[in-house]
């Protein structure tokens, strides 16, 4: 079986949206390992596409100080996101 470079990979998952970067990243986990260094840029890229930029600094996003993955940056913006959608 021939791989996709991660190069490649990581430019190609970057066209996705959140749901579907981690259905990529949960279904195929040789894509994941292969990932691991681009990871934080697709992460930060969606963020930055998906929320205002001025937030991904604050406190209740930026849980574990300036060195928060993106990933988890992205996950604790959506939450904001979802408790303003249910009030």
């Amino acid at each position: 079986m021939m791989l996709l470079p991660s190069v490649l990979l990581a430019k190609t998952l970057g066209f996705c949206d959140a749901l579907s970067l981690l259905a990529v990243l949960v279904s195929c986990k040789s894509a994941a390992s292969n990932l691991q260094s681009r990871l934080d840029t697709l992460w930060k890229s969606l963020y930055m596409d998906e929320f205002e930029p001025e937030s991904a600094n604050d406190a209740i996003i930026c849980l574990d100080g300036e060195g928060t993955r993106w990933r988890r940056r992205f996950q604790a913006r959506h939450a904001v996101e979802r408790n303003w959608a249910t009030m």
